[in-house]
């Protein structure tokens, strides 16, 4: 079953089933941006997994032969919400659970770095802490890990309760410059390496999610919803 099929069917039959925050309206997202993955290869990560609503949908637009990283942040809750995601991806995932590795370890960083080589990375989701410093952080990790096509999902970005995310990502930007946002709805920001940017932000702006065009940190930036 190829990646696009694989990621209609989560979407048409198991999406509505996982709970959780992710709004529908991502589905189409991912199925506009995994149109133009040009690389064959890459896998997921997504740092601050809760049921795998949104993991899933991601390892839906993977390609089958590639691996998925999900990272718990650790809670009072722990080992209920690792049995429930467990669970989801046992009856939803499209490996059946096999080929995710669920990280519950503080220093998490160190541990993806251990398994995954750079530049292998399809899709990067940060969902954890929401301090600058974790922001900052995550987004530095996350730009060493996407392969030439990669894209990053910030979340929380235009969460008020979450200023902080803002705070991370203006520190990340002001000390360099290797991921350029080029879409933000849904309650995330999108992001890519310099030499994508602007054909994902063609995409976005020329389909029926583009909302308008405004300029952020010197580029344009599609608001889609």
């Amino acid at each position: 079953m190829s990646s696009i099929s694989t990621l209609e069917f989560y979407i048409k039959h198991y999406f509505d089933l996982v709970p959780g925050w992710t709004d529908f309206g991502l589905t189409k997202v991912i199925e506009l941006l995994s149109s133009l993955q040009n690389t064959e290869s890459g896998g997921v990560v997504e740092i601050g997994v809760d049921a795998g609503r949104f993991l899933l949908l991601l390892n839906a637009a993977a390609p089958d032969i590639e691996n998925s990283f999900a990272v718990l942040i650790q809670r009072e809750n722990e080992e209920s919400q690792k049995r429930l995601l467990l669970s989801n991806l046992i009856k939803y995932d499209k490996s059946l659970g096999d080929k995710c590795s669920i990280i519950d370890e503080l220093n998490y960083e160190d541990k993806l770095l251990s398994l995954i080589a750079s530049e292998s990375i399809r899709y990067f989701s940060i969902n954890g802490l929401k301090d600058s410093q974790s922001i900052h952080k995550d987004l530095v990790l996350a730009a060493k890990l996407i392969n030439k096509d990669g894209i990053v999902f910030l979340n929380d970005i235009g969460n008020i309760g979450y200023m902080s995310v803002y705070e991370g990502l203006i520190r990340f930007i002001d000390n360099e410059r290797s991921l350029i946002p080029f879409a933000v709805g849904f309650n995330k920001l999108y992001m890519a390496k310099a030499e994508t940017y602007e054909k994902y932000y063609d995409l976005l702006t020329t389909s029926s999610l583009f909302v308008k065009s405004q300029e952020f940190l010197g580029r344009s930036l599609a608001e889609i919803g």
